[in-house]
């Protein structure tokens, strides 16, 4: 749970890194348009893609992932970041399992 609070809190600071405001004072589930208003548009968007993705280390799919609705809120990008880095740890120990056999 330790790991998941520190992840949470990372990504809330990239946020407030690219999007400028504090998100301490916001519910979690507000739409980041609301917050943000005209700024946050698709170009501010992509630039909070990139910046999770080089920060955290987990890709994106700017197709299949459905930026439209997870980058609604911060709470829709924290599970989508969470739900990836569990698939990332659950491939690579499927990929460990299968190298150690060998």
């Amino acid at each position: 749970m330790h790991a998941q609070n520190n992840c949470t809190q990372r990504i809330k600071q990239i946020l407030m890194e690219v999007l400028g405001e504090e998100l301490e004072q916001f519910d979690n589930h507000i739409p980041l348009k609301d917050i943000y208003g005209f700024r946050y548009d698709s170009m501010r968007v992509l630039e909070c893609v990139g910046a999770i993705e080089e920060e955290i280390g987990v890709e994106i799919d700017l197709l299949n992932d459905d930026l439209i609705r997870i980058f609604e809120s911060f709470a829709t990008i924290d599970e989508l970041v969470q739900k990836k880095l569990v698939d990332q740890q659950l491939l690579l120990a499927a990929f460990n399992r299968e190298n150690s056999d060998k």
